[in-house]
């Protein structure tokens, strides 16, 4: 089974003052709570995508990071880059090289999602706009092959929206600090009329 979650932030204090105060008290309740509920779900067989923004100042706390990697009993892990990480860190801090991409296409159920770290620039929030990462927003990808836009699975929004029609927030902010099953990954887009209607085709 794959599973999906973005934007832990682990070791991030900004992350618990300013999105996650009502959940969290201090980083280490935040980190060990975010590791715990991917344990809860993902076992050793499973494949686990975190979508960018896995850590926070690596430098600083590379020994607790690779600490806190090591405990999550997943050990195929992928990661997307997000504007957070940089491929030096998060190998250092234990990810393999070959498992670290900007985009990647899967399919799940034969429906074809593209992986990354940012969401399509149509739904990037006000507080995006005032932030350079959103120049980087990739545009609606359409599927030559159906002439339908890609479903794309991605975080860095937090808690400002989780479901668009043609894109889904994995990010642990909108999803009780939860890893997504491919499962539930389906089940959510089904709630969208135009992705019943590509099912149904």
């Amino acid at each position: 089974m794959r599973f999906f979650t973005s934007d832990t932030h682990i070791n991030h204090i900004r992350a618990v003052e300013k999105f996650r105060n009502s959940q969290f008290k201090t980083i280490d309740e935040m980190n060990w709570a975010i590791v715990n509920n991917i344990n809860s779900v993902v076992t050793e067989a499973d494949t686990l995508f975190i979508l960018g923004d896995v850590f926070f100042q690596p430098k600083k706390k590379m020994e607790e990071n690779k600490n806190i990697l090591n405990n999550i009993l997943c050990k195929n892990i992928q990661v997307a880059l997000g504007n957070h990480d940089t491929i030096a860190n998060l190998i250092e801090v234990g990810f393999k090289a070959e498992n670290i991409f900007e985009t990647k296409m899967i399919k799940i159920n034969g429906v074809e999602f593209v992986l990354g770290h940012l969401p399509y620039v149509d739904y990037r929030t006000e507080r995006d706009i005032t932030d350079r990462a959103w120049l980087s927003f990739p545009s609606i990808q359409i599927n030559p092959n159906t002439g339908r836009p890609f479903k794309r699975l991605s975080g860095h929004v937090h808690e400002t929206w989780r479901l668009r029609p043609h894109n889904l927030n994995v990010g642990v902010d909108v999803n009780n600090f939860m890893p997504l099953s491919e499962t539930e990954i389906m089940e959510l887009f089904q709630t969208t009329h135009e992705f019943r209607d590509m099912l149904d085709k």
